[in-house]
């Protein structure tokens, strides 16, 4: 699990990755297949990530669940390897919830590269 500073948690934290703040902000947006990866500099000397999984992927919690342990733990395994001074936001597609712990493994780094 993400350390308690590592992580967003409140909405008003998410609300700057929407909208035109996000665009003020310099901040960036990549996706691919299953994932939208927005990313956000800040002045914070540790990285913090945010993670959106939407009925939209599932309407059973228990899968939605999933995605995020999963993510989080990709995440948590590279902490060390991401450069300081950035907020992500992880938003899940609806394909993300089919894929093996593998290959959204590889589709994360990938986006970190």
């Amino acid at each position: 699990m993400l350390p308690k500073p590592n992580r967003i948690t409140k909405s008003r934290e998410f609300d700057v990755f929407f909208g035109s703040k996000f665009k003020h902000a310099l901040g960036k947006s990549f996706s691919n297949s299953a994932f939208v990866f927005k990313i956000l500099p800040t002045k914070n000397k540790l990285n913090r990530f945010g993670f959106i999984v939407s009925t939209k992927v599932d309407n059973r919690a228990s899968v939605r669940n999933k995605v995020k342990r999963r993510l989080r733990a990709i995440f948590h395994q590279q902490l060390d390897n991401i450069i300081v001074g950035f907020d992500f936001l992880v938003v899940a597609a609806k394909p993300s919830a089919k894929l093996e712990f593998v290959e959204m493994e590889k589709q994360c780094l990938d986006f970190l590269k």
